[in-house]
């Protein structure tokens, strides 16, 4: 009996947590194939975790919260709301970052000129600033 309950509470985590996951993924319009890259993992292996198959590890739930702002009490227990509540002055400095990338974005897909001059000055970034680029990612 105590098998049998604690199998029918996995299982409901687990269809909670899946359904969950999908809900996020359609909340920003990607594909399970473009979920799977953001998890640096197969379509195939992120499609049998949405679907309840596997259970998302924690490096999902980790990317989840870090860089998508997922709430993991959300995610994990149904509480709350999906996203992270951000204090006011965080939420406008968010919104113009985001609406700088976008237009960064755009500007990069409609003009050739604008992309060539944005990655070259990428790729010198990286190479001047390897070092500090390399111990800031060990650090996070």
């Amino acid at each position: 009996m105590k098998v049998e309950k604690a199998k029918t509470i996995q299982d409901k985590a687990m269809r909670g947590i899946s359904s969950r996951l999908k809900e996020v993924r359609l909340h920003f319009g990607h594909t399970q194939k473009k979920m799977a890259a953001y998890f640096g993992m197969g379509s195939n292996a992120y499609g049998k975790a949405e679907n309840g198959y596997n259970a998302p590890g924690l490096k999902i739930f980790y990317i989840l919260a870090t860089r998508f702002g997922i709430s993991l009490d959300w995610l994990v227990l149904g509480r709350g709301p999906m996203f992270y509540e951000k204090k006011p002055g965080e939420k406008a400095a968010d919104d113009e970052l985001s609406r700088e990338i976008n237009e960064m974005l755009e500007l990069i897909d409609k003009l050739p000129l604008v992309r060539h001059l944005i990655l070259g000055y990428f790729q010198e970034l990286k190479l001047n600033y390897h070092e500090v680029i390399q111990q800031e990612l060990a650090e996070k």
